[in-house]
């Protein structure tokens, strides 16, 4: 499986930003790179990237954010780290 999932070109080259926007910054617990799209101030799609060793943003804790409105996103029940993501996705 990490033989196949190794020799993949989008494991080693990346896959293309298809993206609109892009924010990277530094956190105690690492960096993180956001590409996302945005309509009428909707979260249309969102990738996070990051180096940090423990990270505990799910798949499914990115999903919920889409379709929300940047400015409206709901707090409750989120990570510290998705908390600080939200921050970043609203500062202009």
């Amino acid at each position: 499986k990490l033989e196949t999932d190794f020799s993949d070109p989008k494991w080693r080259y990346g896959k293309k930003n298809e993206h609109e926007y892009l924010k990277e910054k530094r956190f105690e617990w690492g960096t993180v790179k956001l590409t996302y799209d945005l309509k009428e101030d909707i979260l249309t799609s969102l990738d996070i990237y990051t180096d940090a060793l423990y990270y505990e943003i799910s798949e499914e804790d990115i999903n919920s954010l889409c379709g929300q409105r940047i400015n409206e996103i709901e707090k409750e029940n989120r990570s510290e780290q998705l908390l600080q993501i939200i921050e970043l996705l609203k500062e202009v």
